[in-house]
């Protein structure tokens, strides 16, 4: 078991092992761009491993904050990262299956759901690892974006925000599943290496119960520098600046 840090400041701090899948920039990505209203008071991240949105979303809201996994192994580093920063009152790791969640947590009760869902089709891509966590935290062997996109919608308010990144190569399928679902595409911002090269993920918020169109493409992240070191933007993520 190892504690790192979320941030390059000091504070932070979250317990990992090396029998289950460690969190990457994608999860802060997610959690600093996240779009929070100030009457957002419930929060509910799925597929939560270690539960590093939950911790990075606690620098940015007082709201509640519900931890959602399937894996033991996965809720006992997440809540011993939770006890460590003494975030008991606000955050909760619950041992659920994210596609059935709602039954036990409620229908049409959060503001905002969180998720950084496994990003590869079982059918599509090999699975190679074989630690059962690392596996399904890349594949999909326990949840489809279909299934993180149907909980999003109950477990939602109306007018309430769905929160995703995923891999630009399945962007297609994941508008088509929220047309299908009847849940509408409000901001799109893509993730690049560098400024020359294609977007490798993107991240999209999904609102409940919304009129289609008004769709915003926001202005993209740059991950590296010119130097092949973090950019200012991803600087500002490990800092803890808040400048959206």
């Amino acid at each position: 078991m190892l504690v790192n840090d979320l941030l390059h400041r000091n504070g932070l701090p979250i317990v990992q092992s090396d029998d289950s899948f460690r969190y990457t920039l994608d999860s802060l990505l997610l959690a600093y761009y996240t779009p929070l209203a100030p009457s957002a008071t419930k929060i509910i991240d799925l597929c939560s491993g270690n539960a590093p949105i939950p911790l990075y979303l606690s620098l940015r809201t007082a709201a509640q904050i519900d931890a959602v996994d399937h894996h033991n192994p996965a809720k006992i580093n997440g809540e011993a990262s939770i006890r460590l920063n003494q975030l008991e009152d606000q955050i909760t790791y619950h041992l659920l299956d994210a596609t059935t969640c709602y039954k036990t947590l409620g229908h049409d009760v959060y503001d905002v759901v969180t998720c950084n869902p496994p990003y590869f089709s079982s059918s599509q891509h090999q699975i190679k690892s074989k630690i059962p966590l690392q596996a399904s935290a890349r594949h999909e062997v326990s949840i489809t974006l279909e299934d993180v996109i149907v909980a999003g919608k109950r477990l939602l308010k109306n007018k309430g925000l769905l929160s995703l990144i995923h891999r630009t190569e399945r962007l297609d399928e994941l508008l088509q599943l929220c047309i299908k679902h009847q849940m509408v595409v409000k901001t799109m911002r893509f993730v690049h290496s560098q400024a020359t090269e294609p977007a490798n993920v993107v991240l999209v918020t999904i609102k409940k119960g919304a009129k289609s169109g008004s769709l915003q493409v926001l202005p993209p992240v740059i991950t590296l520098d010119e130097f092949h070191q973090n950019s200012e933007q991803i600087k500002a993520i490990y800092d803890g600046r808040f400048v959206l």
